[in-house]
């Protein structure tokens, strides 16, 4: 390419020239802008989408801590609190207070709705079938009667089961559920919660949920939900968290939301410092996609979206919607899963703005940060397309290429002008110099007569050929007279420069031609002379080259390190040996000797090795013999013999050195030395061990053991000897580890595919010995062999075969088992001795036990338990002689009774005695009765003078009775009145009550934000604390002022009743009263006939004197049945004398 430029004709290049020049900054400047503009787009994309990030991330955080905020307060509100305990309490008595209740159509209902309407909805939104089999065999009678009556025979459609205020019934859950349910509706419906539980804090139960969907009414303990993320929260809230704290439970599949993602967060319900319950907000998707899908600087391949710690979506995605919604990406995790760096990166921890492949494969910028709140970990990331944001770069390069070719046809035909307008003189100037060249005649001059560069140029080159014409024409005449062998001839004018520089030297040349014929003569003898000498000299030297030639082939090839120093100590030779051992620790040396390079060691000062040349210097010179010494450069050791050169004469001519690189010799000796020390303080070690360890080699070949493992061995040497004949315990190393097994081809299988620690227990002739192996590997994790460790468990399992004897027997009822003594010793003595004090404790107790009882069964109440008892058997004494003390106090009092019984039972029968006595005195009254009734028929004519008075009082009864009808008919007028009245107050605290409640939403929100405000809210979170006690004074105050007016209401509907019924009674009091007038008007008739009455009252008299006898009669009988009770009282003392009590 250089070739052909310089080859081309002037007009050309400078065309070229022009052309290039002309497009080089053009080029520049675009790519210049090109970056700068790519660069600017780049930091512009990146800012704003940090500026989304984290605009992003504060929505999400605030929205998060507002939840929080929320549960915590809510859970806190007095009427929360009421209504988990109003829940729990009618939750449980439910199925009691529903009489009406069947339970087999129950589950057939709710069995039906589970089939139909969600499994319906479940198949449209799953493409699968529900399985709702197993979840209905798990519903409890409670729970199916609940589901029942607010859900299957809920006669709102599917999603809109809150609609239903209360079901029908008598039990308190539905006025609890009426009372509580439309406030909690509304706040859940104020900030779009999914649902909102209240749950049982003993039994999980869910006694109560706003949508009512599958989980309502069953235990997130031991129900068909509990083990899912809405029983981890509740978990969480019941055990762990304190007052005012909270948990919040990342998404995952949740069934009775028909297997969508759910999340909840949970508070803990206090009564006072009482944990009464759990709050429960199940977290709605809608508000975090509303955060994440704001559309704001995304331009048209921008989104921002979540992902947790799963990879699976937490927010919709806006560009793929389908296979990366929250919904779809749990349930097809395979497709909508998020696996990509920027991923990784945040959920790391990390936050940054970077160029990577997103999840659809391409390219994009994303800033991503992690986002921790209230316990959880996702990652926020804010991506746009690199072509989007770069689109304007590939505009502003279109516009570059269109200017660029414009350009270029531009200075193409400014540079054609140009380039044929400059290049002319200077063709000019050439096609003169190739004439000169060609003929050789330098009399041709260039006719440019122009003032400028060229035109100086080619005056310039006339002038230079006017003087070469001369020069030529002397120096011919000059070189014509030597090949005549006249040298008297010389370049006589003067030049300048090259030209005199030449004529001069050929003058010069002249002259010494002239001198050298003289000195050839002369010359010519003195070479004859030194040839004779040179020969001689040549057929020694070469004598001496082919030895130095052997010796130095010899050097060459040898494997010692070889370097020779001339007398000056400058290094004249160095073998390959030590050339490539300088190679290999030239890095090091450079570390102590910076300038230190192999390639410039020749010819250098040998004491180029050392910081004290001068005394290297001396020791050289001074040097007489074979020197020895050690040097240590850049980490490296060397080791060097020196040794003086003498030539025949014995002149010290220089020095050879022997160089050995003994570093890696060192560190193997230092590291053998150091793995020989570990593997003494190793095998020491596990000399002094009390483990018993053995270790066999790779061939399973026994190499060590340990003083603790032959101590054992020699212990059982002759119990192993009954089944290893062979066995020597003192002969234990280079015997095959399987000597201890009946088969060692499976020993040995077992060891070559032994990677991890392997136990197990063998048993040789009644000995139990405990093994624990492990593999032995280098360190390139080659097999070296294993290491086991015996234990000697012989005594241990006896002990628990004993241990399990005594229990075994102990739990036959036979406590006389003991475990033996004497062939023990230690812990295992220590243990035989507490079992054999325990069970003799036991068998000591229940004796006296049963002891006393027998006593009892014989009616000995005098024997009880005298022993020394401490804890549970000091108890069971304790009751024991309590139970006797107490049977012995109720006998002897029941004996009292007894003798009580016997004793009232004799005064019993004297008083009828006496009963029988004032009968007969009644029956002589009655005869003086007979005499009294004369009188009354006297009595009876006043009576007749009296019911004529009656008769006209009755009369004004009439006319009062009248007036009272009047009066109650007004009454009922009033009652009705106030009834209206009653029911317009109960409506006016109803909408007192709503602006309770509204105020105490309002006070919630308020104190929400106060909380987010920090300092700045402090003193607005006291008022509105205060505003939300007032309301919940006021929903207070207004649900008593309700309880009232309904109890008001219920009277003054019974007082109507009453009044109506007083009217009513009036009305017959009226006409009672008229036939009162009639019949007094009839009394005194009446009176006249009162005269034979009396007669027949003296008859009823007789018959009163009859039945006197018979009372007399009866007296006796219960004399008698007096007598018997005092019999049997007798025989009661006779059956308890049975109890001997020892008083």
């Amino acid at each position: 390419m250089n070739s052909q430029f310089s080859n081309m004709p002037m007009t050309r290049k400078l065309i070229i020239v022009l052309v290039i020049m002309g497009l080089l900054p053009a080029i520049i400047v675009g790519l210049i802008a090109n970056y700068e503009a790519a660069s600017l787009l780049e930091e512009e994309a990146i800012n704003n989408l940090t500026a989304v990030r984290e605009s992003r991330k504060s929505g999400i955080e605030r929205y998060l801590n507002r939840i929080n905020d929320q549960v915590t307060i809510m859970a806190g509100q007095q009427n929360i609190i009421s209504a988990m305990k109003d829940f729990n309490r009618d939750f449980n008595q439910y199925r009691q207070q529903s009489p009406k209740f069947n339970i087999s159509s129950a589950r057939e209902s709710v069995a039906n709705y589970y089939r139909e309407q969600f499994g319906k909805e479940f198949k449209s939104q799953n493409k699968k079938s529900a399985n709702v089999d197993a979840v209905l065999r798990s519903l409890s009678a409670n729970t199916l009667a609940l589901q029942n009556d607010y859900i299957s025979e809920n006669q709102h459609p599917l999603g809109s089961k809150d609609t239903l205020d209360s079901a029908s019934g008598r039990a308190n859950y539905h006025t609890s559920h009426g009372r509580y349910h439309p406030e909690i509706r509304a706040f859940l419906q104020k900030f779009s919660y999914y649902d909102i539980f209240l749950v049982d804090i003993k039994s999980g139960n869910i006694v109560y949920s706003v949508f009512k969907e599958l989980d309502f009414a069953t235990s997130l303990k031991n129900g068909p939900y509990s083990d899912t993320n809405f029983a981890e929260a509740f978990t969480r809230a019941a055990s762990d968290l304190k007052k005012g704290e909270s948990y919040l439970s990342d998404y995952k599949l949740y069934y009775p939301s028909y297997e969508a993602p759910a999340s909840f967060i949970s508070s803990p319900i206090y009564d006072g410092n009482k944990k009464v319950g759990v709050l429960v907000f199940q977290m709605p998707m809608a508000e975090i996609n509303n955060i994440m899908a704001e559309r704001s600087g995304m331009g048209e391949t921008g989104e921002a979206y979540l992902v947790g710690p799963d990879k699976l979506m937490r927010s919709d995605s806006f560009l793929d919607p389908v296979t990366h919604s929250v919904i779809e990406s749990f349930r097809h995790p395979e497709i909508g899963m998020v696996d990509t760096s920027a991923v990784d990166q945040a959920i790391a921890g990390k936050t940054h703005a970077e160029i990577v492949t997103d999840y659809n494969g391409h390219p994009v910028f994303s800033a991503y940060t992690p986002i921790t709140v209230l316990g959880l970990k996702w990652a926020l990331l804010a991506e746009i397309d690199v072509a989007e944001a770069l689109a304007p770069v590939n505009t502003l390069q279109s516009i570059m290429i269109v200017v660029v070719v414009i350009g270029l046809f531009i200075m193409a035909g400014a540079a054609l002008f140009l380039g044929r307008f400059l290049a002319a003189p200077i063709s000019q100037l050439s096609n003169t110099v190739k004439k000169i060249t060609s003929t050789g005649d330098f009399s041709i001059r260039v006719k440019n007569t122009n003032k400028d560069e060229v035109g100086q140029a080619a005056a310039g080159l006339n002038d230079l050929l006017s003087s070469l014409g001369s020069c030529f024409g002397e120096a011919n005449n000059v070189l014509t007279g030597v090949s005549e062998n006249d040298l008297s001839r010389r370049l006589e004018k003067n030049y300048n420069g090259d030209m005199n520089t030449l004529a001069n030297g050929m003058n010069r040349t002249i002259d010494q031609l002239n001198q050298m014929q003289n000195d050839q003569k002369i010359q010519a003898e003195k070479v004859n002379e030194s040839a004779q000498e040179s020969q001689r000299l040549m057929k020694v030297a070469q004598d001496e080259a082919i030895i130095f030639g052997r010796i130095k082939q010899a050097l060459d090839a040898c494997s010692t390190n070889i370097m020779i120093a001339d007398e000056g100590n400058n290094i004249a030779y160095m073998n390959d040996s030590v050339i490539e051992m300088m190679r290999n620790a030239e890095s090091d040396i450079k570390q102590d000797l910076p300038r230190f390079e192999v390639d410039t060691l020749m010819n250098s000062n040998i004491d180029v090795f050392h910081k004290n040349p001068a005394h290297q210097q001396a020791m050289l010179s001074e040097l007489k013999s074979t020197y020895q010494t050690t040097i240590l450069v850049g980490g490296r050791t060397f080791n060097l013999i020196a040794n003086p050169i003498n030539d025949r004469e014995n002149t010290r001519i220089g020095t050879v050195v022997e160089w050995n690189d003994i570093t890696l010799e060192l560190k193997r000796k230092e590291s053998e030395e150091k793995i020989s020390n570990e593997n003494s303080r190793i095998k020491q070690a596990l000399d002094a061990c009390s483990t018993s360890v053995m270790i066999g080699d790779a061939d399973n070949e026994i190499i060590y053991v340990n003083d603790a493992v032959s101590n054992m061995m020699r212990n059982v040497e002759s119990d192993l000897k009954k089944v290893l004949p062979s066995f020597d315990a003192n002969n234990i190393l280079g015997q095959n580890i399987d000597i201890y097994h009946q088969n060692p081809s499976h020993q040995k299988g077992l060891l070559k595919k032994l990677s991890a620690t392997y136990k197990t227990e063998i048993e040789v002739s009644g000995r139990t010995f405990g093994l624990i192996a492990n593999p032995i590997h280098d360190s390139e994790g080659h097999r070296l062999g294993t290491v086991v460790e015996w234990s000697d468990r012989t005594q241990e399992v006896k002990a628990e075969n004993e241990v399990n004897a005594m229990i075994e027997a102990a739990g036959k009822g036979d406590y006389s088992v003991r475990m033996n003594m004497e062939d023990k010793e230690g812990f295992f003595q220590k243990i035989a001795f507490g079992l054999n004090q325990l069970v003799e404790t036991t068998d000591i107790a229940i004796n006296d036990v049963v002891r006393v009882l027998s006593a009892l069964s014989e009616g000995d109440l005098t024997q009880k338990i005298e022993g020394h008892y401490e804890g549970s058997f000091g108890r069971l004494k304790d009751d024991a002689n309590q139970t006797v003390d107490k049977l012995t106090e109720v006998i002897g009092e029941v004996l009292s009774s007894s003798a009580s019984v016997h004793t009232g039972a004799d005064e019993l029968a004297q008083g009828n005695a006496n009963l029988s006595q004032r009968t007969e005195e009644q029956a002589s009254s009655l005869e003086e009765t007979a005499s009294s009734m004369e009188e009354m028929t006297a009595n009876v004519k006043q009576s007749e003078v009296g019911a004529k008075e009656a008769a006209g009082l009755a009369s004004e009864a009439q006319t009062k009775a009248e007036q009272g009808g009047a009066v109650v008919t007004r009454a009922v007028t009033a009652m009705e009145a106030i009834n209206a009245s009653s029911k317009q107050i109960a409506d006016i605290i109803g909408v007192i009550d709503e602006i309770a409640f509204q105020t105490n939403l309002l006070a919630l929100n308020a104190a929400v934000e106060a909380a987010r405000a920090g300092e700045q809210g402090k003193g607005f979170a006291v008022v509105a604390g205060e505003v939300r006690n007032l309301a919940q004074r006021s929903a207070g105050a207004a649900k008593e002022i309700k309880d009232l007016i309904r109890d008001s209401v219920e009277k003054v509907e019974d007082g109507a009743s009453l009044v109506n019924e007083s009217g009513g009674t009036l009305q017959d009091i009226v006409e009672a009263v008229n036939k009162v007038l009639s019949m007094v008007e009839g009394i005194a008739e009446g009176a006249v006939e009162q005269t034979s009455g009396i007669n027949q009252v003296n008859v009823a008299v007789s018959q009163m004197d009859s039945m006197t006898q018979q009372n007399a009669a009866l007296v006796e009988e219960a004399a008698a049945a007096s007598e018997a009770m005092a019999e049997q009282a007798q025989k009661m003392q006779s059956v308890l004398g049975f109890f001997k009590t020892g008083s």
